[in-house]
């Protein structure tokens, strides 16, 4: 992993891949799924409850089986869904073609764009509640060309991940934009008298 503090040189037009250098974290997959893991322990509980704690035992034997196969299904679409969103982080791909994003995203159904690495308004680094259970951050890059501030994000990514990735992303776009010094453009606003 690039942590952001040894140099990383790009020659122009050279494609390097931000995920193998910064990798999302594997708790992303829990992230996503943390609303339905915790609905799934909460129905588990509850029926434990109901059924050994306070040994209410439906009428038939045939009720309890159809409550005990929908917990298992329900169980099967929890772990479908972290096996789902582990290949999407394994299947991700950030990179940066000379002086492009080109993000592709999906497991079965590839989505992928590019945008212009230039117009970036802001990079921030952002973590919600459910982020902050799982310990996994976001880094965000607003630009003008999409508005949906959707399509540049680098989801599930460990503190010291998006923070060296953010650092990574502003070194390579000053080096991209050059201003010249204060005294050259003063020369180059003046016109010249011989």
């Amino acid at each position: 992993m690039h942590t952001g503090r040894e140099r990383l040189e790009l020659a122009p037009g050279q494609a390097v891949d931000l995920l193998k250098l910064f990798p999302m974290s594997w708790r992303y997959a829990i992230r996503v799924n943390l609303w339905w893991i915790l609905s799934y322990i909460a129905t588990v509980a509850t029926f434990y409850w109901l059924v050994a704690v306070q040994q209410v035992v439906p009428s038939s034997w045939a009720l309890l089986d159809a409550k005990v196969t929908l917990l298992l299904i329900f169980g099967a679409i929890v772990i479908f869904r972290l096996v789902y969103f582990e290949l999407y982080r394994r299947t991700v791909v950030f990179r940066i073609e000379g002086f492009r994003f080109v993000i592709s995203r999906g497991v079965i159904f590839k989505r992928v764009g590019s945008l212009p690495i230039v117009p970036f308004a802001e990079i921030y680094v952002q973590q919600d509640l459910a982020d902050k259970l799982c310990f996994v951050y976001h880094l965000h890059l607003l630009t003008a060309l999409d508005p949906t501030k959707k399509f540049v994000s680098f989801e599930g990514l460990s503190r010291k991940t998006a923070y060296a990735l953010k650092q990574f992303i502003s070194e390579f776009l000053s080096k991209q934009i050059y201003i010249p010094p204060a005294d050259t453009k003063a020369e180059l606003a003046l016109p010249r008298t011989m």
